[in-house]
């Protein structure tokens, strides 16, 4: 995974005391853009020698791979993305930690994974319920918004690409529309797209986009103190209710 970028970004700065409620086998860091006026949260695992932020992604372990019942529509182009062998980079943990986050900090957070090697994953969520998703998985750029899900197929030389019509159902929100989209040449285009649209600026953060990474690393104003291997909650608890 070349070129892996992972944060949570937020336009006001999160209660520490509410990060303190993350499982103790995740190891965190926020910092601080003073001249965008945002905050990035970094997520990795507890113990771990973070030798740049912002570089890997988190553990998974803690936190439920199945999506809640509210987002069935999702769970239905998941399976689609298995049975084509294209479900990788459809981050269903990631997008759930996202989920939790927004609803103990009770803030609107863009949470994004992106890489150089078909990794592009965003999702925007508000006090624990999703906003909006953009990702693309393969040949396939998916991208979910108010309840509804776009299925864009995206041209390939040579092939046929993936058959998504089948999911084609608008009474329950879901549209596939033509093949007839190049996919983008940028690097990181999702997550860049989107988190300038989010935070309204026109450079994207943290080096997205570019191949050689942050010209500077926001600054650090806080961290998990404590690193330990085994979580604070259990997870037969399902921690993640709680918040």
């Amino acid at each position: 995974m070349g070129n892996l970028v992972v944060a949570h970004v937020m336009k006001v700065m999160p209660d520490l005391e509410s990060l303190g409620a993350l499982p103790m086998s995740l190891g965190w860091s926020l910092h601080h853009d003073e001249s965008a006026s945002s905050f990035y949260l970094d997520t990795f695992k507890a113990g771990a020698e973070q030798k740049w932020p912002f570089t890997s992604m988190p553990p998974s372990k803690d936190f439920p791979l199945e999506l809640p019942p509210e987002l069935d529509v999702l769970s239905r182009v998941y399976k689609l993305l298995v049975d084509a062998q294209l479900a990788n980079p459809f981050k269903r943990a990631f997008l759930n930690m996202s989920l939790a986050l927004s609803k103990s900090l009770q803030l609107h957070i863009c949470s994004f994974c992106t890489d150089d090697n078909g990794l592009d994953f965003v999702c925007i969520s508000s006090n624990g319920e999703l906003k909006k998703l953009h990702c693309i998985c393969g040949d396939l750029d998916i991208s979910y918004e108010l309840g509804e899900i776009t299925i864009q197929p995206l041209l390939l030389d040579g092939t046929e690409g993936t058959e998504a019509s089948s999911l084609h159902d608008p009474e329950n929100g879901i549209r596939v529309l033509d093949r007839n989209v190049a996919p983008s040449p940028s690097l990181h285009s999702v997550a860049s797209a989107e988190t300038t649209r989010f935070l309204q600026v026109e450079i994207p953060p943290l080096g997205l986009g570019s191949f050689d990474g942050m010209d500077v690393v926001p600054i650090k104003i806080a961290g998990s103190e404590i690193a330990s291997l085994t979580p604070r909650v259990p997870v037969k608890k399902e921690w993640w209710r709680l918040w």
